[in-house]
């Protein structure tokens, strides 16, 4: 019974590692595209936040307790999101 558990909170974790990993492409890929259209970006900002999806999918599969492991990720992507405002806030002040 326990074996079942284990093998389906692996299959959660590689699911949730590969939810974060497609967010962080995603992210870096079309991210850069728009705000490059809109005269917009240095490439850091974007490159910075996709950057913590791949490292929210690392800890999804590193750490054992899936529900921890997805509260840290939120968490991550809360900090990383108020960090890009506060960069575009600065880029916006300066200009």
């Amino acid at each position: 019974m326990e074996s079942i558990h284990l093998a389906s909170t692996e299959i959660y974790s590689i699911l949730s590692a590969i939810l974060w990993l497609i967010i962080g492409v995603v992210i870096m890929r079309y991210g850069n595209r728009i705000r490059m259209e809109k005269g917009q970006s240095d490439g850091k900002a974007v490159s910075f936040w996709g950057l913590i999806m791949f490292v929210n999918a690392a800890l999804v599969v590193y750490i054992p307790d899936i529900m921890l492991a997805w509260m840290i990720a939120i968490v991550l992507f809360l900090i990383s999101l108020i960090i890009l405002l506060i960069y575009q806030y600065k880029q916006k002040k300066c200009k």
